[in-house]
């Protein structure tokens, strides 16, 4: 569970009055975790870009159009911003082969990862989740998550199979 705590506060600098967001983010199971986050421009701007995209980028794309925007934004700072919205739960991280995707659906859903060009699909279909019937019989621990993926040629790259 998550709980969210902001405080916005005005303060003068170089004789301009700025508002500074601080935002509190409380969560976990048993034990609490505390973190103390700024609001960054920059990372609802990448949190607006993910949600307007469904071919879920790279984090070297986002870097590429968050540029036009923030100039001066570093790579480093995309992927910093990345592993936290994906903590956070706002952003999920998809591994395919090749560099991590992102994706701003968090619901549960599948996705078809093309093994030609590398692209990824969603798969919105309704799949069984067998974490609750799994989850007791397992010995090793509290399963947490399932993820279904499935993997083949997209319609794009099978049309240029049949082009060439």
């Amino acid at each position: 569970m998550i709980f969210l705590r902001i405080k916005r506060s005005l303060t003068k600098k170089s004789g301009k009055f700025k508002i500074i967001t601080i935002i509190t983010i409380m969560m976990g199971k048993g034990d609490t975790k505390l973190a103390s986050l700024k609001y960054s421009r920059q990372r609802e701007s990448i949190k607006r870009y993910l949600c307007e995209r469904e071919d879920h980028p790279t984090a070297d794309m986002i870097y590429t159009s968050i540029r036009r925007e923030f100039p001066n934004i570093s790579l480093g700072t995309v992927y910093r911003n990345l592993s936290l919205l994906t903590e956070l739960g706002e952003i999920r991280k998809i591994q395919a082969d090749g560099p991590d995707r992102f994706d701003a659906k968090t619901e549960p859903h599948s996705h078809f990862i093309c093994r030609k060009c590398g692209c990824v699909l969603d798969v919105m279909i309704p799949i069984e989740n067998p974490v609750p019937r799994v989850d007791h019989l397992w010995e090793y621990g509290d399963v947490e998550e399932c993820r279904f993926e499935f993997r083949g040629v997209c319609r794009a790259c099978r049309k240029n199979e049949r082009q060439a």
